[in-house]
């Protein structure tokens, strides 16, 4: 991940940046391009948590200070398992494609979803689809 994109992903500072990872500004100003995988990491689980606030109608900060809210995210994230293997196949997609590489690689096998689950899978991709 670029230095750049990952700023600005984040609110486009470094102050929003440093922020949304919980760590002071001029840690931000000394990240490496590309970030290392750890940065990576809080970047990508910062964007998640932003925009499960905004689709809950919250604040970050209300977010975070709002014990359902976690539980409903953690909820999410454990019953939408196929998502996230989608955006995983997608990401060993695209990569073969730009490096050329075949990637010998096996997925574990999801657990299967339980009826709830499946249906929050179809929601989601009905609202995909509208």
């Amino acid at each position: 991940m670029r230095r750049q994109w990952a700023i600005e992903a984040l609110g486009a500072s470094q102050v929003e940046a440093a922020a949304a990872v919980g760590v002071e500004r001029s840690a931000v100003g000394m990240w490496p391009d590309p970030v290392m995988p750890i940065t990576r990491d809080r970047v990508i689980a910062a964007m998640v948590r932003r925009e499960m606030a905004r689709a809950m109608g919250l604040t970050l900060e209300q977010f975070h200070a709002n014990g359902d809210a976690q539980a409903s995210m953690e909820h999410a994230l454990r019953h939408n398992a196929e998502g996230l293997l989608h955006l995983a196949r997608r990401a060993a997609e695209h990569f073969r494609q730009t490096t050329g590489r075949i990637v010998v690689a096996r997925m574990p096998a999801t657990p299967p979803l339980t009826s709830a689950a499946s249906a929050n899978v179809q929601d989601l991709a009905q609202g995909d689809a509208a």
